[in-house]
């Protein structure tokens, strides 16, 4: 078993984690050996940023008896990793919504990275899930986390301004217009 998890993540989020160590924590994710100490040791392999991992984070995108592993391994290969190349099959899943993700975290990091990997590139079919999703919010909290979502896909920066509860209808409203009109435009030069 691993020790000292915390120190772990510490040392690879300050670039001062050993081959050693690392080898230690690949070890006991493949061995099955991370027991409760799962998440924590896959934020270890996505803190330490080793491209050559990333396969090994790609095998718990899909977890269905774990989602909280799901949406971690998300988040580390679409939002930090920014690898649309493993992740795009997961998001166009989950981005509805998946009946194995009861309490919707794989979907709430599937919209995250749909954001920040939008704000980087074209894909009309990732952009178009992202804005059904946001139509489909059906709280205050969902309505804001989908909206930043789109802001960040749409150019509005890293941490857009999210207004008050009584504008935010408002500016949900104007999000998905914009949405709309750049998803036309994708549509439109795509062959």
């Amino acid at each position: 078993m691993v020790r000292d998890v915390d120190g772990l993540k510490r040392k690879a989020e300050e670039g001062r984690i050993t081959a050693a160590e690392m080898a230690q924590v690949v070890a006991a994710i493949e061995g099955g050996a991370a027991g409760t100490h799962l998440v924590q040791l896959l934020g270890v392999v996505g803190r330490a940023g080793r491209p050559g991992d990333a396969p090994l984070l790609a095998r718990f995108l899909g977890r269905r008896e774990d989602p909280d592993v799901a949406a971690w391994a998300l988040h580390l290969l679409g939002t930090q990793w920014r690898r649309l190349d493993l992740v795009r099959e997961t998001l166009l899943e989950v981005l509805p919504g998946a009946g194995w993700d009861p309490f919707g975290d794989v979907q709430g990091a599937a919209v995250t990275a749909a954001g920040v990997l939008l704000s980087e590139r074209q894909d009309p079919e990732l952009l178009e899930a992202l804005l059904d999703a946001a139509v489909r919010a059906e709280d205050v909290h969902e309505v804001r986390h989908r909206g930043v979502a789109l802001a960040v896909a749409l150019g509005d920066g890293p941490r857009p301004r999210v207004p008050v509860r009584a504008e935010m209808p408002a500016w949900s409203a104007a999000l998905r217009a914009r949405a709309w009109e750049r998803l036309a435009r994708e549509r439109a030069v795509r062959p």
